[in-house]
């Protein structure tokens, strides 16, 4: 493999708080340091980190296309991997969700033999569940750009949650520091009328950046979004939240009734938290929530429930092997030797650290039942239940 490394990490959308701990460490051992952030706290942040830091932003240009500007963004990580640094990427929200740049260099990287990843950052989308209190499993997410929508004419799924990224540039390629005309917008606003009706509501939703801001949560019906005065409010940073226009119904009750036990499924499904508050929702303690809450008085915990067993050996080199990835490459190229030289493990973990087994160092941190964990029993078979965790 190439000399030169290339690792792309996530910023969050709230300034300096949702960086990730990993994310924070690669930054400050790179060689190099790239990054596009949407706050000077942020920029300031990465360059007190890492004093090697360059602002991407500066390939950005007046009514020059976006497409121009990511490949230069991409093409100038490329450059300083390829002179053999390590380098890391930054990029302002999910470095994968709707960011060309990252996803070009990386892939250019890997195919030119480099060592390239990507770590994980905070959503735009991932804000709005936690304000808005979404959960995308029910009755299902579909997440959709503005202009894509329109331009391949996407079916929208009505009966599930419905995230429209982008809805304050429609169809437009490229930029403008003083901003951009919305003026493709009554596109998307027909398509929505005619999907939803005039008299459905919508949010327009701005997560909260600098660390003095909340988040914005203006709540319309999709026939105001034809008033100036609403479409005033539409910028760059909005995001379109949509709520079901109907439920499916649960329809296959025998699979239904033979995977939850339970004749009448429908009693256990959970209203609409995402309801405008002024709206009538109903009650959270019913009948069944009731009768939960009032077992839970005798609840004790299950034999099988294994309770964190880990020695303050373990738990610090597990914290290391996290957080400092040099570390982690060590231990991945020789276990055994990694483990020998830490003071305080007990036999077990020994065993489970030299055989560089996730599914077993996980159980052996929670001191698993060998006739529990069917992974436990193969790999380890001589762990005793109950035996002492002294350290040797």
């Amino acid at each position: 493999m190439s000399k030169g490394s290339l690792v792309i990490v996530g910023s969050g959308i709230r300034s300096i708080s949702q960086f990730t701990l990993e994310a924070i460490v690669h930054i400050e051992k790179a060689d190099k340091v790239f990054y596009c952030v949407t706050d000077p706290a942020t920029a300031g942040y990465i360059a007190g980190k890492n004093a090697n830091s360059v602002d991407l932003c500066v390939h950005y240009g007046n009514s020059k296309p976006r497409e121009e500007t990511y490949i230069e963004m991409a093409e100038v990580m490329l450059e300083s991997v390829r002179t053999g640094l390590n380098v890391v990427g930054v990029f302002y929200g999910h470095p994968g969700g709707f960011v060309s740049p990252s996803r070009r260099a990386l892939t250019i990287a890997r195919s030119e033999g480099y060592k390239s990843l990507m770590l994980p950052g905070i959503s735009a989308e991932d804000c709005l569940f936690a304000d808005l209190l979404i959960d995308p499993s029910y009755p299902g997410l579909q997440t959709v750009e503005a202009t894509d929508l329109m331009i391949r004419n996407r079916p929208l799924q009505t009966s599930s949650h419905v995230v429209i990224y982008q809805v304050g540039f429609m169809g437009q390629g490229d930029f403008n520091f003083k901003g951009i005309k919305n003026d493709k917008f009554h596109y998307l606003v027909q398509r929505l009328k005619m999907e939803y009706g005039v008299d459905h509501p919508i949010i327009n939703y701005k997560a909260a950046v600098l660390p003095l801001a909340q988040s914005t949560i203006q709540r319309y019906t999709i026939g105001a979004l034809s008033t100036a005065d609403v479409q005033g409010t539409i910028d760059s940073t909005s995001t379109f939240y949509i709520p079901p226009k109907t439920l499916l119904p649960v329809t296959n009750l025998d699979i239904v009734a033979d995977t939850f036990n339970v004749s009448h499924p429908i009693q256990f499904t959970h209203p609409p938290l995402w309801a405008d508050p002024n709206m009538d929702i109903p009650s959270l303690y019913g009948v069944p929530e009731n009768e939960v809450i009032a077992r839970a008085e005798s609840h004790t915990p299950p034999a099988e429930y294994q309770p964190y067993a880990a020695t303050p050996a373990m738990q610090k080199l597990m914290e290391k092997l996290s957080l400092d990835p040099e570390y982690r490459e060590k231990y991945l190229a020789s276990p055994t030797t990694v483990t020998q030289s830490v003071e305080g493990l007990d036999k077990h973990e020994i065993t489970a650290l030299s055989r560089g087994d996730p599914a077993l160092i996980h159980c052996t941190m929670c001191g698993a039942d060998p006739n529990v964990s069917s992974t436990l029993n193969a790999h380890s078979p001589e762990f005793k239940p109950g035996e002492s965790r002294e350290s040797i």
